[in-house]
């Protein structure tokens, strides 16, 4: 459908001169164009960038202007929401109660959210996907909840949220404002937490984890200061009353509406999991159960249950970064354990180009450059051989050999040329050594 239509079919809503009108809006998106907000006036143009939250509303008839009930037309609509663990614009106004569920985080009815009109093809409508749209601001019912007035954009373009334009840190800047951050400093720690924001699934072998991902345990520090200034992070509490009153998967009561679940989260966010907020335990019953058995499954398989009724085992793919902070050995299954210092508040920012670095190195099109050398490949298979023939327990030979091998994956796109080469499959042993025997001398804390 062409611009001027779509303007049209949203100036049908208001009052105004349809000429004047379409002419300032044509004006307005050839410069910078302002990002929506509570406080968006009718027919401003505005940009959303937004994470989809509920996609499965029936496409809407609706007329362009004309009498003729032969020419109505479908849009599609779906529910979109502010990118959640983004930075927040203030919020003045809330919106209903009945939409505090649509959100993931605990943040109520203040979040920022608006129901997409799309005339064309338009963006990703998988749930989750991040997209910014450009369009003018309206107002319509929400679906399914026809006495509830939303704001709405009847959407002109669409396309993916854009990637950070700085020019990127280098990889050793990075690792150095890390290393700081620890108390005392630990290069080590700076590493593997490098390592973990740059993991995605590259690859999902049937009946197999994904490749590609790094799950840590971070044991004794806090890493909300540090992650907050850096990424899209999320903080996920897994105190009692949170694990009996919320979600953790999203969920449909009755089929109009999708309800939020806290791990519904755009691909690359960051989940810092709190799992010291459990304290000292106590009786889980079956939704505490339920929602524990959903974050762990997340963590192994990078798939997320949705709920609907009549509707058993749907899941979908995610691609989430989990950071666990505990005292002691996070009962979840994670990747990697880690005995580290206290964090403080970093007394300064990170540097400049952090976000960048952090985008190239996690992309999909980095991630595709990976390189493993025939020489080095048959070094590993040597060393594993070694390995079993030297004894022990094999099904324990075969978790360390894939837990290196996600190592040394990371820590060859964690560089430029993104060659698993032999230093860095060295250097992956050795982080790996290290890190078994940290956990070995912590009397807290049995090793792996």
């Amino acid at each position: 459908m062409d611009l001027r239509s779509i303007l049209r079919t949203a100036l049908r809503e208001h009052d105004g001169d349809e000429t004047e009108y379409i002419s300032r809006i044509e004006t307005e998106l050839e410069g910078d164009i302002s990002p929506f907000s509570p406080g968006s006036s009718s027919l401003s143009l505005v940009r959303f960038d937004c994470m989809l939250q509920d996609v499965g509303y029936p496409m809407e008839v609706y007329s362009e202007g004309s009498d003729d009930w032969s020419d109505l037309k479908e849009r599609w609509v779906g529910w979109a929401v502010e990118i959640p663990g983004s930075s927040r614009s203030s919020s003045t106004n809330t919106l209903p109660e009945s939409l505090h569920s649509k959100f993931p985080l605990e943040n109520h009815g203040d979040y920022l959210g608006a129901l997409l009109k799309v005339y064309d093809e338009g963006p990703s409508r998988e749930p989750a996907a991040l997209v910014r749209v450009v369009g003018v601001v309206s107002s319509a019912p929400m679906p399914a909840l026809e006495d509830v007035m939303v704001p709405c954009i009847h959407v002109l373009r669409s396309g993916p949220v854009p990637k950070p334009l700085s020019s990127p840190c280098s990889r050793q800047e990075l690792l150095d404002y890390f290393t700081a951050s620890f108390s005392p400093p630990d290069s080590l720690a700076a590493e593997y937490l490098l390592l973990s924001l740059i993991s995605s699934p590259s690859a999902r072998p049937t009946g197999l984890p994904p490749l590609g991902t790094l799950s840590l345990n971070f044991i004794g520090g806090s890493l909300k200061p540090l992650l907050n200034q850096l990424t899209r992070t999320v903080t996920l509490s897994l105190s009692l009353p949170n694990l009996h009153s919320s979600s953790f998967q999203p969920h449909s009561p009755d089929s109009t509406s999708l309800n939020s679940g806290r791990l519904q989260l755009p691909s690359g966010t960051v989940v810092l999991v709190d799992e010291d907020a459990m304290g000292q335990g106590g009786k889980l019953e079956t939704k505490a159960v339920k929602n524990l058995q959903a974050l762990s499954d997340c963590m192994k398989s990078q798939m997320l249950g949705y709920e609907y009724p009549y509707m058993d085992n749907l899941k979908m793919k995610c691609e989430l970064r989990f950071i666990v902070t505990s005292q002691g050995k996070s009962m979840l299954p994670l990747d990697v354990h880690l005995p580290v210092g206290s964090m403080t508040q970093p007394s300064t920012p990170p540097p400049q180009g952090s976000d960048a670095l952090l985008a190239q190195l996690g992309s999909s099109e980095h991630a595709a450059k990976l390189e493993i050398p025939e020489d080095v490949a048959k070094e590993i298979q040597e060393s594993f051989v070694t390995s079993r023939k030297a004894g022990g327990n094999a099904n324990d030979a075969e978790a360390t050999l894939t837990r290196r091998m996600r190592i040394a994956r990371l820590i060859a796109l964690s560089n430029d040329d993104a060659k698993l080469s032999e230093s860095v499959w060295a250097r992956a042993v050795e982080m790996d050594t290290q890190a078994r025997e940290r956990m070995s001398g912590r009397r807290d804390v049995p090793a792996e």
